[in-house]
């Protein structure tokens, strides 16, 4: 560069590192200024999972569950340091939310799509994606995670991003196998892609790129691996990350794409009918213009961002198909906001520069966006707060409430528990959540137990556990169905607790029943 050149470089730069770290502070800020409610079973598995983690339990031995734990050592390691409390994962979960703009408005910006409208797409992770799963979750690690693949490939293609790219699938395979695997496979494709696309790109592509990236997978994959081998055993192992996500979990949970599904409640803070036309949309026009600019002949360099962009938002839409429904796709969404705001700057990049009506189009498009954005967080916030008004502390840190009478179904649970010696309570057949919520432990390795989901030995497991601890208490949050044979074995053995209030979903054990 000329030095003038290298002088309004720098400071474009300058600007965009002061904006994008102020998005990520916007970002944190925002989801911790959120009401902390525990949400429904999937949280709750996954902060009490990462807290049995913190008091010495084992994956696949002490805890089941059908994700690689890569999301769950990094919170139990958060809670190691700052604590184990509702607070704690909430921040968590805020400074992914936070790195997940800016990694949006980073790779706009890589792609030339102007500020505002960079900043636009950037905020849509807080004003549309977010609200449809408002909650700590491995599902936004993995988003994280998927998300910085791209501006990974969108570097020169050097063998260090190569690895750099790899290392991140790697990453992404230990928090969720079944999205790395699919996010993975359209990495390697675009890779392969790349080696045979005209020049100059093929000309500058390093010979070291393709297996650097698989290097950088095995960096970090295998030693999870036999981590993971070496504290449960192969067959455990197996049994959990292949043969129940691919036999099991197909029994429980299907969908059609973009349903609602059992999460209506959510969906009133979001767009469903957008979250389901997007990906489709967006992912067409794309494999469009990468196929006409291919025709063409076009420059290497637009041509093979055009591929990477394709490649990616069929694999993010591959990654999410088991089960598709509108909050799987919000877990996608930061894909294909970047998609659409590159697809944004080239239309209006293609107006007439001299028609004043190409400058109003160029000014008032990102303005408008963007404040349309602004105004739909401030709806999600203020929903927020008049939908969960009740603020409540519990073992777990203070969180709030959709009701008062949430809070005192669970305060009359602990003061009935508080009674027994043993903190040991097993909830059925989900609602992990009520563990952190009364301080308790479940004696045994599921925190999701249905007989039409799980195998018959977790089912025999879980019997003989209760048998042989004598646990005392266990919580029901289902009808009482004499075919189920954890419900049969609580009918028998148990009696349903009664206090001054009325009766509770808590069963309380009955020696000598059942013998």
């Amino acid at each position: 560069m000329r030095p003038a050149e290298s002088g309004a470089h720098g400071a474009a730069r300058h600007h965009d590192w002061t904006l994008g770290l102020g998005l990520l502070v916007v970002g944190v800020v925002y989801v911790v200024s959120l009401p902390h409610v525990l949400g429904g079973s999937d949280e709750g598995i996954y902060l009490y999972e990462a807290k049995r983690l913190l008091d010495g339990g084992v994956f696949y031995r002490d805890i089941f569950d059908l994700i690689t734990p890569g999301a769950h050592y990094l919170m139990a390691a958060v809670f190691a340091v700052f604590g184990a409390t509702m607070e704690t994962a909430r921040l968590a979960d805020a400074v992914i939310h936070g790195l997940v703009v800016l990694g949006t408005y980073a790779t706009c910006r890589m792609l030339a799509v102007r500020r505002v409208l960079a900043a636009a797409a950037a905020l849509t992770q807080l004003a549309v994606f977010q609200p449809a799963w408002p909650v700590a979750s491995p599902h936004w690690l993995a988003t994280l995670l998927g998300l910085l693949i791209i501006p990974a490939l969108l570097g020169r293609p050097r063998g260090l991003l190569g690895l750099v790219a790899g290392v991140l699938a790697g990453l992404l395979i230990c928090v969720q196998q079944q999205k790395g695997v699919a996010m993975t496979a359209g990495a390697a494709a675009f890779l392969l892609t790349e080696r045979v696309l005209p020049s100059p790109t093929r000309g500058t592509t390093h010979p070291w790129r393709i297996p650097a990236f698989g290097a950088g997978i095995v960096l970090v994959v295998v030693p999870l691996g036999i981590l993971l081998v070496l504290s449960a055993g192969v067959r455990p192992v197996v049994q959990a990350l292949v043969l129940h996500p691919l036999l099991n979990y197909p029994r429980l949970n299907r969908t059609s794409w973009g349903s609602v599904g059992p999460f209506p409640w959510y969906a009133r803070y979001t767009f469903p009918t957008a979250l389901a036309a997007a990906p489709i949309v967006l992912s067409a026009i794309a494999a469009v213009r990468a196929g006409l600019q291919l025709v063409r002949r076009e420059d290497g360099e637009r041509l093979r961002r055009s591929v990477l962009l394709g490649l990616m938002a069929f694999a993010s839409i591959a990654s999410i198909l088991y089960y598709p429904d509108y909050v799987h796709l919000s877990f996608i969404g930061a894909v294909f906001a970047i998609v659409a705001a590159d697809l944004a700057e080239v239309a209006l990049g293609a107006l007439p520069s001299r028609s004043r009506f190409a400058r109003w189009m160029v000014t008032l498009v990102p303005v408008m966006l963007l404040a349309a954005t602004g105004a739909q967080l401030t709806r999600v916030m203020i929903g927020s707060w008049r939908d969960f008004p009740f603020s409540h502390l519990t073992p777990f840190g203070r969180m709030e409430f959709h009701e008062q009478h949430e809070i005192d179904v669970v305060e009359r649970m602990r003061t009935v528990i508080d009674r027994s010696a043993s903190r040991e309570l097993f909830v059925y057949p989900f609602g992990a959540g009520f563990y952190l919520l009364t301080g308790t432990v479940n004696p045994t390795p599921f925190q999701f137990l249905l007989p039409a989901y799980s195998r018959p030995d977790q089912i025999d497991l879980t019997l003989t556990i209760l048998e042989e601890r004598q646990v005392p208490y266990v919580l029901v949050v289902s009808p009482m169905t004499p075919s189920d044979p954890v419900l049969r074995y609580v009918s028998s053995h148990f009696e349903q607790v009664e206090d001054q209030h009325g009766k509770l979903p808590l069963f309380r054990r009955v020696h000598g029943a059942g013998e």
